[in-house]
Protein backbone atom coordinates (compact mmCIF):
# COMPACT_ATOMS: atom_id res chain seq x y z
CA UNK A 1 0.00 0.00 0.00
CA UNK A 2 1.07 3.03 -0.96
CA UNK A 3 1.17 5.81 2.20
CA UNK A 4 -0.85 8.63 1.23
CA UNK A 5 -1.68 12.63 2.72
CA UNK A 6 -4.05 15.47 1.84
CA UNK A 7 -3.92 18.84 0.64
CA UNK A 8 -3.79 20.12 3.75
CA UNK A 9 -1.08 18.27 5.71
CA UNK A 10 1.44 19.22 2.33
CA UNK A 11 -0.06 22.80 3.08
CA UNK A 12 1.02 23.03 7.00
CA UNK A 13 4.32 21.43 6.22
CA UNK A 14 5.06 23.79 3.33
CA UNK A 15 4.26 26.68 5.70
CA UNK A 16 6.19 25.81 8.39
CA UNK A 17 9.45 25.17 6.44
CA UNK A 18 8.67 28.66 4.95
CA UNK A 19 8.35 30.52 8.80
CA UNK A 20 11.14 28.67 9.78
CA UNK A 21 13.72 29.72 6.74
CA UNK A 22 16.49 32.01 7.96
CA UNK A 23 16.90 34.68 5.34
CA UNK A 24 20.45 35.04 4.24
CA UNK A 25 20.02 39.02 4.03
CA UNK A 26 18.22 41.42 6.44
CA UNK A 27 17.42 37.93 8.72
CA UNK A 28 16.11 40.44 11.64
CA UNK A 29 12.93 39.83 8.92
CA UNK A 30 11.66 36.54 8.47
CA UNK A 31 9.20 35.12 6.26
CA UNK A 32 5.33 35.25 7.64
CA UNK A 33 2.09 33.67 6.59
CA UNK A 34 -0.43 36.54 5.56
CA UNK A 35 -2.75 35.47 8.26
CA UNK A 36 -5.44 38.48 8.50
CA UNK A 37 -4.88 39.37 5.10
CA UNK A 38 -7.44 37.85 2.78
CA UNK A 39 -5.79 39.55 -0.39
CA UNK A 40 -1.87 39.86 0.40
CA UNK A 41 -1.47 42.26 -2.92
CA UNK A 42 -4.05 44.68 -2.25
CA UNK A 43 -3.15 44.87 1.78
CA UNK A 44 0.70 45.02 0.99
CA UNK A 45 0.21 48.35 -1.28
CA UNK A 46 -1.64 49.64 1.77
CA UNK A 47 0.82 48.25 4.27
CA UNK A 48 4.23 48.80 1.92
CA UNK A 49 6.90 49.06 5.07
CA UNK A 50 5.22 46.17 6.86
CA UNK A 51 4.73 43.82 3.80
CA UNK A 52 8.51 42.59 3.70
CA UNK A 53 8.37 38.56 3.56
CA UNK A 54 5.03 38.35 4.13
CA UNK A 55 3.77 35.29 2.36
CA UNK A 56 0.47 33.54 0.81
CA UNK A 57 0.30 30.03 -0.36
CA UNK A 58 -2.77 29.61 -2.54
CA UNK A 59 -4.12 26.41 -4.22
CA UNK A 60 -4.83 27.28 -8.05
CA UNK A 61 -7.33 25.34 -10.30
CA UNK A 62 -6.77 21.37 -10.26
CA UNK A 63 -5.26 20.31 -13.60
CA UNK A 64 -7.75 17.76 -13.85
CA UNK A 65 -8.30 13.88 -12.76
CA UNK A 66 -5.65 12.05 -11.04
CA UNK A 67 -4.99 8.49 -12.59
CA UNK A 68 -5.32 5.69 -10.37
CA UNK A 69 -2.17 4.24 -8.44
CA UNK A 70 -3.73 1.24 -7.02
CA UNK A 71 -7.43 0.60 -5.24
CA UNK A 72 -6.34 2.45 -2.03
CA UNK A 73 -4.55 5.69 -3.53
CA UNK A 74 -4.33 8.04 -6.25
CA UNK A 75 -1.35 10.23 -7.53
CA UNK A 76 -2.60 13.89 -7.62
CA UNK A 77 -1.23 17.08 -9.06
CA UNK A 78 -2.10 19.99 -7.14
CA UNK A 79 -0.47 23.86 -8.61
CA UNK A 80 0.02 26.00 -5.97
CA UNK A 81 1.27 29.73 -5.97
CA UNK A 82 3.71 31.68 -3.70
CA UNK A 83 3.34 34.96 -3.48
CA UNK A 84 6.17 36.88 -1.61
CA UNK A 85 5.52 40.45 -0.83
CA UNK A 86 8.77 43.07 -0.55
CA UNK A 87 8.80 46.81 0.01
CA UNK A 88 9.77 48.65 -3.68
CA UNK A 89 11.71 51.18 -1.21
CA UNK A 90 13.99 49.22 0.51
CA UNK A 91 17.54 49.21 1.22
CA UNK A 92 19.72 47.71 3.44
CA UNK A 93 23.41 46.83 4.30
CA UNK A 94 24.71 43.71 4.13
CA UNK A 95 27.16 41.77 6.73
CA UNK A 96 30.19 43.12 5.06
CA UNK A 97 29.01 46.63 4.61
CA UNK A 98 28.06 46.82 1.44
CA UNK A 99 24.73 48.02 -0.04
CA UNK A 100 21.79 45.71 -0.05
CA UNK A 101 18.73 46.62 -2.70
CA UNK A 102 15.72 44.91 -3.52
CA UNK A 103 16.87 42.80 -6.12
CA UNK A 104 19.62 41.18 -4.14
CA UNK A 105 17.39 40.35 -1.17
CA UNK A 106 14.33 38.67 -3.90
CA UNK A 107 17.08 37.05 -5.60
CA UNK A 108 18.78 35.40 -2.05
CA UNK A 109 15.09 34.60 -0.71
CA UNK A 110 14.21 32.61 -4.17
CA UNK A 111 17.69 30.48 -3.63
CA UNK A 112 16.72 29.93 -0.06
CA UNK A 113 13.29 29.13 -1.29
CA UNK A 114 14.16 26.72 -4.19
CA UNK A 115 17.22 24.78 -3.27
CA UNK A 116 19.75 23.26 -5.64
CA UNK A 117 16.99 21.88 -8.53
CA UNK A 118 14.15 24.43 -8.67
CA UNK A 119 12.50 21.79 -6.22
CA UNK A 120 10.59 23.94 -3.61
CA UNK A 121 12.28 23.14 0.10
CA UNK A 122 14.30 21.02 -1.72
CA UNK A 123 16.51 20.48 1.62
CA UNK A 124 14.30 19.21 3.51
CA UNK A 125 14.29 15.53 4.03
CA UNK A 126 11.05 15.12 6.31
CA UNK A 127 8.71 15.34 3.12
CA UNK A 128 5.21 14.35 5.03
CA UNK A 129 4.57 10.37 3.90
CA UNK A 130 2.71 10.05 0.98
CA UNK A 131 4.45 13.48 -1.11
CA UNK A 132 6.37 13.27 -3.40
CA UNK A 133 7.68 16.18 -4.70
CA UNK A 134 7.34 20.42 -4.76
CA UNK A 135 8.72 21.69 -7.97
CA UNK A 136 8.95 25.15 -9.28
CA UNK A 137 7.62 25.92 -12.86
CA UNK A 138 8.02 29.51 -13.13
CA UNK A 139 9.09 32.62 -11.11
CA UNK A 140 8.89 36.05 -11.25
CA UNK A 141 8.78 39.42 -9.71
CA UNK A 142 5.96 41.21 -10.27
CA UNK A 143 5.23 45.08 -9.53
CA UNK A 144 2.15 46.50 -8.29
CA UNK A 145 0.83 49.99 -7.48
CA UNK A 146 2.15 51.78 -4.45
CA UNK A 147 6.12 50.76 -5.21
CA UNK A 148 5.31 46.94 -3.98
CA UNK A 149 7.17 44.10 -5.73
CA UNK A 150 5.70 40.39 -5.67
CA UNK A 151 7.86 37.41 -6.04
CA UNK A 152 5.29 34.82 -7.18
CA UNK A 153 6.65 31.33 -7.41
CA UNK A 154 4.76 28.93 -10.22
CA UNK A 155 4.67 25.33 -8.03
CA UNK A 156 3.33 21.40 -8.42
CA UNK A 157 3.04 19.78 -5.41
CA UNK A 158 2.56 15.90 -6.39
CA UNK A 159 1.62 13.38 -3.59
CA UNK A 160 -0.43 10.66 -2.90
CA UNK A 161 -4.25 10.45 -1.64
CA UNK A 162 -6.51 7.67 0.14
CA UNK A 163 -9.29 7.14 -2.49
CA UNK A 164 -12.69 7.56 -0.68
Amino acid sequence: MTATTTYSAIRLWAESRLDALVPAVSSDVPFARARGEVDLEAWAAKNPAACLRRYQLLRSVDLGPPPVSDLESQQVTVPLLLLVAYPGSWQRYGVDGSVVDLHDAVDSDRRLILGRDGVAVEAYADYPAGLHAIVCLAHSVLELAGGVFLSSFDLRATYYEAIT
